[in-house]
């Protein structure tokens, strides 16, 4: 398994929103790409491509004008981190057995590692797939040294 650093910056980016989730309920507030990626050292026409493919399937809205930026088009415990795994890397565990035509590639018939690697793609799947950025949040302020949020 491997998480690219386009995905890690998706979980940095859908994570500060998720921050900032009741703030832009309560008062509107949404955060500027450039504040994020400044804060995040994301290179910002990097973050502008994640953004556009997080808006595509529905997970972040953008909002134009001088007052605009972004937020998060759902609450965030409806965005489940395996989905945007998903949707940014494919399948999770990486491994010939699993692709397409893998018979032409794999030399045993048998081969006994194949149900382990799909007992370790289950595992893996559920849980990445139980997992919320509302759950994210509340790990990420429980445990943190309480670093200030606000942009």
């Amino acid at each position: 398994m491997k998480i690219s650093t386009k995905t890690d910056y998706a979980f940095r980016l859908l994570l500060e929103l998720a921050l900032n989730y009741d703030k832009f309920l309560k008062y509107g507030n949404i955060l500027r790409m450039k504040d994020i990626s400044k804060k995040h050292n994301i290179p910002y026409k990097f973050l502008q491509q994640i953004v556009l493919q997080l808006k595509k399937f529905g997970y972040i809205r953008t909002i134009q004008g001088v007052k605009g930026g972004i937020c998060l088009a759902k609450h965030p415990k409806q965005i489940i981190l395996g989905d945007v795994i998903k949707l940014l890397e494919g399948n999770l565990l990486q491994i010939v057995c699993f692709e397409e035509n893998f018979s032409k590639k794999c030399k045993e018939k048998n081969c006994v590692f194949v149900p382990i690697w799909q007992q370790i793609d289950k595992q893996l799947q559920e849980i990445v797939n139980n997992i919320s950025f509302e759950d994210i949040v509340n790990k990420y302020l429980s445990s943190q040294k309480r670093l200030e949020y606000f942009i």
